[in-house]
């Protein structure tokens, strides 16, 4: 699906999938998705459903994702839980920019040497 246009069908496809699970404890995941509208992709990491989310999203609809699935976001309380987990992984990646490059650069620590110190990862506690 990257790199061609997503027909407006399919999109509008997955926004009725979507309408069905509404807040984020009734997820659908991206494999079961691609699964309904027989995209081939179930097993691949689900490229295809990821580019319609991100259609849907530019369209304006609200659409969240954990783990388990996509839903559409059904409150301002569960819009602020799903934006903190996002900005506190968008914090957990750019630690781990300044560890790779640090790590990069520095190399290794020598025997002896305390490690590092590494802007705080919340993915690591």
């Amino acid at each position: 699906m990257k790199g061609r246009e997503i027909p407006q069908t399919l999109v509008e496809k997955v926004h009725g999938i979507l309408r069905e699970h509404v807040g984020e404890n009734d997820p659908i995941h991206s494999q079961n998705i691609a699964r309904i509208l027989q995209m081939g992709d179930e097993g691949s990491g689900t490229p295809g459903t990821r580019a319609i989310i991100t259609e849907l999203l530019r369209q304006g609809v609200c659409v969240g994702a954990t783990p388990q699935g996509y839903f559409l976001i059904n409150s301002e309380d569960e819009l602020d839980r799903y934006t903190l987990d996002l900005e506190r992984r968008e914090r957990a990646i750019r630690a781990r920019i300044v560890a790779v490059r640090r790590a990069f650069f520095d190399g290794p620590v020598k025997k002896g040497e305390d490690p590092r110190w590494v802007p705080d990862d919340p993915e690591e506690r």
